[in-house]
This record gives C-alpha cells, sequence and structure tokens, in this order.
C-alpha cells in the first residue's frame, strides 16, 4: 500500500489575523497508489479581493485520474458571516485529473473551511482547505524613524512596549518605549506616537548586550520593586548557557540582577554538543511573562510564568527553541526539536530567529527573521493553534515590509527582527490608527542600521454627526439648513454613510423638503455637509423639527447616528382676541337661520384663523344643522360671522338651546372670554281670532285667544 498527501499550502487562518492561507486536513486516505491533493490555485489574496481558486488533483501510480466527480462543502465560516459560496457544487476531474471551484469568502474576516471529497474511488478521500486575507501592513512614508538613517545612532534588534499609563511612574513617562542594540550597548528611547523618538540614553548594568527581549510588569514582578525584566545574548558567548543572560530595573534604563540563566541538565537550552541544533545561542528569540498566579509544575510551557522563544544554532544553521521557566532565572528546554525549524530550498532554508510571538486567543501568530545563509534576509509569518506546533505562511516572505527594500532603500541590505504590538482600541488615538504595529531592523547599502515602522488594519474612522444651529424659515423660497457629518481621522479607503430625513412636528413638502441619499468620503477626507431645504411662509406657527439619522456606514462606524433639524419661526404674531359678540343668541323657529357674529378685540394686525363649532344643549338634530368650521380673519379685519340653519317643526314645545364653542386660533391670537356661547331657538306666537256673541243680540265682538 502506498498514501501520498501532498502539501502545497498548509496553515491556519485566526478571527481577526490577515493572512489567506490554505489549511489541508486529509481524514481519509486512498490505497492502491490512489491520492489527492490540492494542485494549483491562489494562496493568499489582498482585500477587497475575496476569492480563492481552489484545484483538486487526483493520481495513480499510472498518471492523473479523470472523470472522477468531487463534491464541496462549507464546513465552517466565522460567526456571522454572510455571503460565502463555492462557485460549484461537484466538479469532475479532466484529462489531467484536475478539478477547480471557486470559493468565495463571506463578510467577515476569519477562518472558511471547504471539504472536498472524491467519494467514487475505491476508499473514499476528504480533505479540508481554508482561507483567509492577506495582510496589508502600510510602510510609513519616512521611515526610519529611528537610527543611523534618521540622524541617531546605530539601531538594530528593537523591543518596543506601549502602555496605557504611561508606565505609571515607572522611569521616564511615556506611551512608548524601545530598547535597541547599538552593537555594544542597549539604548533606550521613548516616544508618544511610535514614530517620532526622543535622544537615546545608553542602559547601565548589562554585560556585552545584543539581542535584547524586554518585558514589563506595573505591579512589580513578584510584588518587587522591579517593573522592567530583560533576557539578551551576551556577545561573548555563543556555544554555552552563559550565552543568555537577564537583569532586571526599577526604570528600564538602570539594570541590576544581571547574570547568566541556568538551565536543566537533563532538557538544557544550549547543549554545547555539536552537531545538535541547539548547541549554542544567539541569545531570546521572544519572551513572554504571564502574571497571575501560574502552576509553574509539569510538562505544558505555557503553564509557566515564563516562557522563552530561543534562538538555537548548529553553526551553519539558527532555528527556534521552546523553553519554560518559574521565576526567568533557571529553564527548561521543551521537547527535543526545535518548534520552528528551516525549510529546505525555501527563502528561509538556512536561518531563521528574532521576532514576535502573540496569543490572538483563538491564535498564536508569530513574524519572524529569516533566510539563507544568514537570519536578515526577511521576515515570514507562522500560525499555531498551542503555541508549539506551528504553520509558517507558504508563499515567502510577507509582501512589502517583509522583502529587502529596493535601492538605494533604508533597508536595501537586511530587513529583519520584526517587534509587533496589537491593540485593538488602535493604541489610543496614540499615533496612527492601526490596530497593528510593527518595528523592525533594516541596512542600508552604505552600511547604517535604522529602524522603520509600518501599520495595519487601522481603526475605522467614527462618524460624527453634528446638531445644526435652527435656521430662520424666511418668507418664500427655499433656504438650506446644513448638517455637518465629520470623520474621526482620515480614511485611506472610501468611506459611505446613508442619510435620511423624517418628519416630526415639521411636515416634509410643506415646511422643508425630504432627503434620502448617500454620502461619500474619498479617502483623506474628513469632513462633508448634508442639505435640507428649508421652505419658506408667512405664518406664524411655533418651531417645528424634523430628524436626521444616519445608517449602513461602509468601512467607518457610526458615534451618533441621529440629531435633530430645527426650523425657526421667524413670522410675526398676530394680534387681538377673538370671542363671540356676545354671550347669548336668540333666534325664532320658523326664522330658517341664525347669524353668529364672531369679533376680534385688542388688536386686529397679522391674519389669523379660528374654529368654531355647535353642540346639542336642550335642542338636537330635529331643531337645527350642526356646524363646525373655521374663521380666517386677514390683517386688520376684526370681525366674522357664520350661520346655524334652523328646523321649523310646527310643534308647540318649548325654548332649546344650541352651545356654541371657538377654539385653536392661530399665528398668535388669542381666545377671549367669550370663548363659547348660547344659541336659543324660541318657538314662535300664533293668534287666532273667534267670534263671541254678546247677549243682548245686536253686536258680534271678536276677542283674540292666543295659542302657543
Amino acid at each position: 500500500m502506498k498514501t501520498k498527501i501532498q502539501h502545497i499550502a498548509k496553515a491556519i487562518s485566526a478571527a481577526f489575523i490577515g493572512l489567506l492561507f490554505l489549511l489541508i486536513v486529509v481524514t481519509n486516505t486512498k490505497a492502491a497508489d490512489q491520492w489527492m491533493s490540492v494542485a494549483s490555485g491562489d494562496k493568499s489574496v489582498a482585500p477587497p479581493e475575496q476569492t480563492l481558486a481552489l484545484t483538486v488533483l487526483i493520481t495513480d501510480s499510472s498518471g492523473p485520474i479523470t472523470g472522477v466527480v468531487v463534491s464541496y462543502t462549507i464546513v465552517q465560516t466565522p460567526t456571522g458571516a454572510t455571503g460565502y459560496a463555492v462557485s460549484s457544487a461537484t466538479g469532475t476531474t479532466d484529462i489531467n485529473g484536475r478539478v477547480t471551484t471557486t470559493l468565495t469568502l463571506g463578510d467577515v474576516q476569519g477562518q472558511y473551511l471547504v471539504q472536498a471529497e472524491a467519494s467514487a474511488l475505491n476508499n473514499p478521500i476528504t480533505f479540508t482547505t481554508g482561507a483567509f486575507y492577506d495582510q496589508a501592513w502600510q510602510e510609513y512614508a519616512n521611515n526610519p524613524v529611528f537610527g543611523q538613517g534618521n540622524g541617531g545612532p546605530k539601531a538594530y534588534y528593537p523591543t518596543v512596549i506601549y502602555d496605557t499609563d504611561e508606565f505609571s511612574g515607572h522611569g521616564d513617562a511615556a506611551w512608548y518605549k524601545m530598547w535597541a542594540s547599538d552593537g555594544s550597548y542597549i539604548r533606550v528611547t521613548t516616544s508618544t506616537n511610535g514614530i517620532d523618538w526622543s535622544t537615546s540614553v545608553t542602559s547601565t548594568g548589562l554585560t556585552n548586550p545584543h539581542h535584547a527581549q524586554v518585558v514589563y510588569d506595573a505591579g512589580g514582578f513578584g510584588g518587587t520593586a522591579d517593573h522592567y525584566k530583560m533576557w539578551y545574548w551576551d556577545m561573548d558567548n555563543l556555544y554555552n548557557i552563559n550565552a543568555i543572560r537577564t537583569a532586571s530595573s526599577t526604570d528600564g534604563i538602570n539594570w541590576s540582577n544581571d547574570q547568566a540563566i541556568t538551565q536543566s541538565v537533563t532538557s538544557p537550552l544550549v547543549s554545547n554538543t555539536p552537531p545538535d541544533w541547539n548547541r549554542g545561542s544567539y541569545g531570546p528569540v521572544n519572551v513572554r511573562y504571564q502574571s497571575g498566579a501560574m502552576p509553574n509544575s509539569g510538562t505544558n510551557p505555557f503553564d509557566y510564568s515564563y516562557v522563552m522563544y530561543f534562538d538555537a544554532t548548529a553553526g551553519a544553521q539558527e532555528v527556534v527553541g521552546l523553553a519554560y521557566s518559574a521565576d526567568g532565572y533557571f529553564w527548561t528546554r521543551y521537547g527535543d526539536e526545535p518548534v520552528l525549524d528551516i525549510s529546505d530550498g525555501e527563502w528561509d532554508g538556512s536561518h531563521l530567529g528574532y521576532g514576535t510571538i502573540i496569543d490572538t486567543g483563538d491564535l498564536y501568530v508569530w513574524w519572524y527573521s529569516g533566510g539563507t545563509g544568514r537570519v536578515d534576509q526577511g521576515i515570514g509569518y507562522a500560525v499555531s493553534t498551542d503555541g508549539i506546533n506551528w504553520d509558517k505562511r507558504p508563499d515567502g516572505p510577507l509582501a512589502g515590509i517583509g522583502e529587502l527594500g529596493g535601492a538605494g532603500s533604508w533597508n536595501e541590505g537586511r530587513n529583519y527582527t520584526p517587534m509587533v504590538l496589537y491593540d485593538a482600541g488602535g493604541f489610543g488615538g496614540h499615533g496612527d490608527s492601526s490596530r497593528w504595529k510593527m518595528w523592525r531592523t533594516g541596512k542600508s547599502d552604505s552600511g547604517e542600521y535604522s529602524i522603520g515602522y509600518a501599520g495595519w488594519d487601522a481603526v475605522p474612522p467614527s462618524i460624527y454627526l453634528s446638531t445644526p444651529h435652527p435656521l430662520l424659515e424666511g418668507d418664500s423660497g427655499s433656504t438650506p439648513l446644513i448638517f455637518t457629518v465629520t470623520l474621526s481621522i482620515a480614511s485611506d479607503k472610501p468611506v459611505t454613510v446613508t442619510y435620511a430625513t423624517t418628519d416630526e412636528t415639521a411636515v416634509s413638502g410643506i415646511d422643508y423638503t425630504a432627503v434620502s441619499e448617500t454620502l461619500t468620503f474619498n479617502p483623506g477626507e474628513m469632513v462633508k455637509n448634508i442639505e435640507v431645504l428649508v421652505l419658506g411662509d408667512t405664518l406664524y406657527e411655533p418651531d417645528e423639527t424634523f430628524t436626521m439619522t444616519l445608517s449602513n456606514p461602509v468601512n467607518a462606524t457610526l458615534s451618533n447616528s441621529q440629531t435633530i433639524g430645527t426650523i425657526q419661526n421667524d413670522d410675526p404674531a398676530a394680534t387681538g382676541e377673538l370671542q363671540f359678540a356676545q354671550a347669548d343668541y336668540a333666534v325664532a323657529e320658523n326664522a330658517g337661520a341664525a347669524t353668529i357674529t364672531v369679533v376680534r378685540t385688542g388688536g386686529s394686525s397679522g391674519a389669523t384663523s379660528v374654529d368654531y363649532a355647535t353642540s346639542n344643549g336642550t335642542a338636537d338634530g330635529n331643531d337645527y344643522t350642526p356646524i363646525s368650521g373655521t374663521l380666517d380673519f386677514a390683517d386688520g379685519e376684526i370681525s366674522k360671522t357664520f350661520t346655524i340653519s334652523i328646523t321649523n317643526d310646527m310643534v308647540t314645545e318649548p325654548d332649546e338651546t344650541v352651545d356654541l364653542t371657538l377654539s385653536n386660533v392661530t399665528n398668535g391670537a388669542a381666545l377671549g372670554v367669550l370663548e363659547t356661547a348660547v344659541l336659543t331657538i324660541t318657538s314662535p306666537i300664533y293668534q287666532l281670532y273667534l267670534p263671541i256673541i254678546v247677549t243682548d243680540g245686536k253686536y258680534q265682538l271678536y276677542l283674540p285667544i292666543i295659542i302657543k
């Protein structure tokens, strides 16, 4: 039986580590000389591209196998992701034994896994491949930021620490501190933004220091006054444990307790035995301090307070081993092999070393130095789920910042020692908005050693919507009310946001013109205006409002999403009081109608109006026609009337009443005292004359009899 799986590319991706890798997990291999592998395809893409071509190759000992059906299933995506897909659910291998599909990544960065299965083979083969975005580091335009190329001392192998409390009085106050070698000593410099660095000072109390790694604890290591610890390479030693020394400090400049570390006899870091891979050491590659109560027992290195990735050399090669310690002085090597080894025939074929390891919570990530013949020829990248077993980026050093610079550049001759920091909030605005920051060593063709800076994954700008001052509406036409929209920082990407108005007390089309559009900030732009046209009139009215709402930001977040626009009345109020001319009105039932007078007293300037209405008193709809309406008073007008129809029902009945009411006076006028009145409907008087004969028989006398 012969089984072969060809790993063209292999990696694991994290929730926010931006490198597109392929992860191949074979779950069932094929017997009888048949195998499946990833044959070709894009191994890394940079945002905003979101597709990855996956080509599967199926062969046996006779060559490619044609006509094999391969099915694809997306088996894992980041939480909340949408928009992911494979272009074909199935495919059939061609005459070359190949079949290709395209994986479309979703809208959330993270790990996307696709399972490919060839079930028709004698023994089905399944593998899983995943993808992620590439890192988009932005080189600082004015590199280098420190060192000989910047008018300073020779500087290489930097350690940079950022502290939100400016190191709490433990040495000079600063957001950033950097320790870098000048070839003889370790120099210390500070910065407010990670780019502009102070004049450096020379550390004291160290022995032939180089390749320093510094850690900081605001509470003091072990409750002591020592807030800084350093591990470094003693340049006078190589093939013994004295090559790695440690010291402590209260201020990060003046060091004490300088001594060589010690090591386990059975699991030494440095063996001094050729041709061991760990015969000698050029010092620490990366040191992690895990504060708090740790078990400090067992064989898991991450159960200890101190973890060191250390440089190990057999003489012609450099690799990296792993060690652990309870106190930072006595160390035990983990395992019998390096945790990061050279790759034969690759760019890091003989040397790799100094760099930065960060635990993201989901994944360990590692930027390391590497090369063939020397360790300073580029910057590689690797990932791990446990900090022990690592997968390298398959495409060589990182593009751009991971490669040697062009002719005449500050890093033309060397490009290495990546020092990386991560802060989800973008380092509190202290410096550019990058969440990831890298400082690395470069050497120019003229021999100058300097440190350059690069940033990646900038915190997106926040969008702030301002509240405009109230705008006088005007008497006619339209006037723009301006809403200013501002980005917190300039972006190198286009930023868009949707905006729309909604009515509050103002009515669109009457008081203002509604808008609903998309606002676009081109790269570098920070301020935009939104205009809403306010419509003028001559009516006195209260100030009116409408809401402006932002939504659907792209490449930005919303600082606030709503504010109010206020239309300010600029029309004078009408004067006077509107009321009935009298408190009581009367009308005969057979009169047909009653006329009601409303008067304006105490002033008559400006137009105004008032609503009137009838309601039943003792009368009802059989006695009159109910009515309501509005009386409009022009400027200077002081009297208006309205008419109520009366029904003559020819029925003898008592007088009846109708209630009259005024309401809703407009434009600043007011209701007077007589805002209500009563209309009385009186019954008519009928006279009937009947003859009455007087008893003397001579005369007839007619006397009226009144009937109501």
